[in-house]
Order: structure tokens, then C-alpha cells, then sequence
């Protein structure tokens, strides 16, 4: 059985706001794809919950290349620094 992965109502709430920001056509796909990753990034961590970290670098990796220019800037605008997930 595979691990669960929690989310609490803060990384809930980022990871919402970032994704309202992806073009409405992708939207559905990018959050099946980042929604897996960020939830990989965590246990791989060896964390049961998904931390800011897990979210951006699913963000930055999932992302094709002609929206990692909106991505960070939307990471940037949240205060995150985005270089460091790259």
C-alpha cells in the first residue's frame, strides 16, 4: 500500500494559489503531475507531509520550459526563493 502524504491548510493554500495561475487548458494536467511530484519530493524527504520545498521543486521540474519564467516569479511573489529548487 502506498505511503499517504498529507497536506496542511497552509501548503493546501499555496500550492491553490499557484496553480490558479497556470493557464485554465493545463490546469487539470499540472496539478495531476506536480500534485504526484510534490507528494514523491516529500517521502522521499522521509516526510509524511508536503513542505514548501516539495512544492516548488514540482512546480520547477513538471513545469515545460516556456512557464518556468512565470513559475518563479510566481514562487518569488509568495517570498519563496526559487533559485535555490532549480
Amino acid at each position: 500500500m502506498a505511503e499517504e502524504v498529507k497536506w496542511n491548510d497552509d501548503m493546501k493554500a499555496l500550492y491553490n494559489k499557484l496553480m490558479s495561475n497556470t493557464p485554465k487548458m493545463f490546469r487539470d494536467m499540472a496539478i495531476k503531475t506536480t500534485t504526484a511530484k510534490a507528494e514523491k519530493n516529500a517521502v522521499e524527504r522521509g516526510s509524511e507531509y508536503v513542505e514548501v520545498e516539495d512544492i516548488a521543486r514540482a512546480c520547477l521540474s513538471e513545469a515545460p520550459e516556456i512557464f518556468k519564467p512565470q513559475i518563479i516569479n510566481d514562487l518569488k511573489r509568495e517570498g519563496i526563493d526559487a533559485e535555490k529548487y532549480l
